[in-house]
């Protein structure tokens, strides 16, 4: 089934960015197409085309002779995420690592509290991200606690992996 005009796709800020750091996206059913599966299809699509769109660049990245360290920083959650990423990536000829940079719950919530009183996240995010903490114990990953470090010390513990 094909729809047509229907969708309302927003990028925020003509930049497609909150910040330099935040890409903001949004997309919205009209009312009277609602709950009917097209939010939750498209929400699927945009996960399958982002998720193809990043091993291809971190496929790009690897077959160039001029970057001798990668480094993909994302949040990753699920471990079927890692393994879904890692299963689409050229990495025959590669040390892979997969570290989660992670800190207590009080630290995180003070974190993110700084960036909702900035501005750049909202209140949920805190609720959203402490519920998240304990996935990240199941993860098979090296584990680096930076509840009680600078970025600069995380960033070296991550290359003296």
């Amino acid at each position: 089934m094909q729809y047509t005009c229907l969708l309302s796709i927003r990028c925020y800020n003509l930049s497609f960015t909150v910040d330099e750091h935040t890409p903001e996206f949004a997309i919205s059913v009209k009312k009277e197409f609602r709950q009917q599966g097209i939010g939750s299809k498209l929400m699927q699509e945009t996960k399958k085309m982002v998720m193809e769109n990043i091993c291809f660049l971190l496929n790009q990245f690897i077959r160039c002779s001029a970057y001798e360290n990668i480094i993909f920083c994302w949040v990753m959650h699920e471990q079927t995420i890692i393994d879904e990423i890692l299963s689409k990536l050229d990495i025959e000829h590669c040390l892979v690592h997969t570290i989660s940079l992670i800190c207590d719950a009080d630290e995180l919530r003070k974190r993110l509290q700084k960036d909702v009183d900035a501005g750049i996240r909202s209140e949920d995010a805190i609720h959203r991200s402490i519920a998240r903490v304990g996935l990240y114990e199941d993860l098979d990953t090296e584990k680096i606690d930076v509840s009680h470090i600078t970025p600069g010390q995380a960033a070296e513990s991550v290359l003296n992996r």
